[in-house]
């Protein structure tokens, strides 16, 4: 759970996996009993595989490396005519050529009979209920590899999923969602890239290229998630972990193919839950002091080079409204609260809506907590997933001056749409965790020893910066907090259609 204090707790969560998962920390051992499918559906124990990376005897997919073409296209199931490029491009012609801008999905599999939305692989892709899965949104700049329904659970690691990243492609996002919705913990369990080298894995969420963290519900993995890292094109391979009995995790990735951006747009969806003083969506658009939110909102992140897209405004009305005005908000990592409930009422956003949702409330359950980003980073174009959306408390707005209170919020809902579009904190309350970035300032001073490192005692080392800990009215970002955001495929050019 993230969330951003007038001086309350946020430190770094310790997170686990529950009992008779993986704990997520440093250390982890081998995975024996665990079991990994390959491409001709065979399996066995994720220890047989060889510990230099090659394929066991059996033909399973190494843990410790990437896929090779062997293991991965046996039986030419992944492209027309059983031949894959080294460069994870498919060529359908068989003569050796590709087309260089063209990624796996864009190029026709084998033809066959469209998915039944059936828990079955109808079409004979290897790929169960491919677009049966929840919808998500169209955005010119970024193309979405639906890998349908992933069998998972039961102690166990998912069979390999595997997607071609195409030339071009500046970032993607792994995006996992639970399928029966009970909300159970779910992670991607490793990430390989298209030379076999581990970017990612839960068991030790700090310890490679790119942070890797459970939720509940929903997962989401970033890459890049620091500065000057370029997902090389080619095949990615990745695993998934989730807790509780056998069932099922749709699995898609958004891959932005906008190159190195520095200049980008964002449109917003803002929903009124049963605000006071007859706020809603009728009202805000010539509320002058809401306006005047929106209006900080945007000078700030003008200077970051977005501007602001298409904005929406939405009610949530009835029982909802009543019932969700004052959120009862998670007290515990991984335990979901009703913001989780909440931002579910977007799902009927139609498809041409890319907006972020921010969702306007009275106020919440924890004292302090001014706002509350649904993940980090969230699921990029989708709509109605825990995880899709950012709740604002409006109960300083209303107790006081709106005018004052306007410079505030609107740097609040910054910093949480930093948090959606995959930044950290810079530095945790306590001053021992940082974010991965290498050019963000850290603070590490507690000059009276209270246990945080409060904004008076890191002037000069972070508390001016969007992403620290505590609630501030600074509001800059590093060179490499620009490029995180700018490349995280919930942007777009500016002025582009969907």
């Amino acid at each position: 759970m993230d969330v951003w204090t007038a001086r309350g707790v946020a430190g770094l969560l310790v997170l686990s996996l529950g009992a008779g998962g993986c704990t997520v920390g440093s250390g982890a051992g081998p995975l024996d009993g665990f079991v990994l499918r390959d491409a001709d559906a065979s399996s066995d124990a994720v220890g047989d595989a060889a510990p230099d990376g090659a394929p066991d005897p059996g033909g399973e997919l190494p843990l410790d490396g990437g896929p090779t073409p062997d293991a991965l296209d046996p039986d030419g199931l992944l492209d027309a005519d059983g031949l894959l490029d080294a460069d994870g491009l498919l060529d359908s012609g068989g003569d050796g050529e590709v087309a260089a801008d063209a990624s796996d999905a864009e190029l026709p599999p084998d033809v066959g009979p469209p998915e039944l939305c059936n828990g079955i692989d109808d079409d004979g892709d290897g790929l169960v209920d491919t677009g049966c899965g929840p919808p998500y949104s169209a955005s010119a700049g970024a193309v979405v590899h639906d890998l349908g329904l992933v069998d998972v659970g039961n102690g166990k690691v998912s069979a390999a999923r595997v997607f071609g990243l195409g030339e071009g492609a500046s970032a993607f996002d792994i995006v996992l969602l639970d399928a029966d919705g009970s909300n159970e913990n779910l992670a991607v369990w490793q990430l390989f890239d298209p030379v076999g080298a581990l970017v990612a894995a839960v068991s030790e969420p700090f310890g490679h290229e790119v942070r890797d963290l459970p939720g509940f519900a929903t997962a989401v993995v970033q890459v890049p998630d620091r500065g000057g890292y370029l997902p090389p094109p080619g095949l990615w391979t990745f695993t998934l972990f989730r807790n509780g009995g056998s069932s099922h995790v749709w699995a898609r990735v958004v891959e932005n193919r906008r190159p190195a951006p520095t200049a980008s747009e964002i449109d917003l969806n803002l929903w009124f839950v049963g605000l006071d003083e007859g706020l809603d969506a009728s009202t805000a658009p010539t509320d002058p002091d809401f306006q005047a939110v929106l209006s900080n909102l945007a000078g700030r992140l003008a200077a970051f080079g977005i501007t602001v897209g298409a904005t929406e405004y939405f009610d949530v009305t009835g029982v909802d409204a009543q019932k969700y005005s004052y959120l009862d908000l998670a007290t515990a990592p991984l335990v979901p609260g009703e913001d989780s409930e909440l931002v579910k009422l977007s799902h009927s956003l139609p498809q041409t809506n890319r907006g972020l949702d921010f969702f306007f409330v009275m106020g919440v359950s924890v004292q302090g907590v001014v706002a509350k980003a649904g993940s980090i980073p969230g699921p990029p174009l989708h709509h109605g997933v825990v995880g899709s959306g950012v709740i604002v408390s409006m109960a300083n707005y209303f107790a006081g001056s709106k005018q004052a209170a306007a410079p505030l919020l609107g740097v609040t809902m910054a910093h949480e749409l930093g948090h959606q579009l995959g930044l950290y904190h810079t530095s945790e309350s306590n001053g021992q965790q940082h974010d991965p970035i290498a050019d963000t300032p850290e603070c590490t001073e507690d000059t009276n020893q209270n246990g945080k490192v409060e904004p008076w005692e890191c002037q000069g080392s972070g508390a001016g910066n969007l992403m620290f800990w505590a609630a501030t009215t600074g509001g800059t970002l590093t060179a490499e907090q620009l490029d995180v955001i700018h490349r995280n495929p919930a942007l777009h050019a500016p002025q582009e259609a969907p």
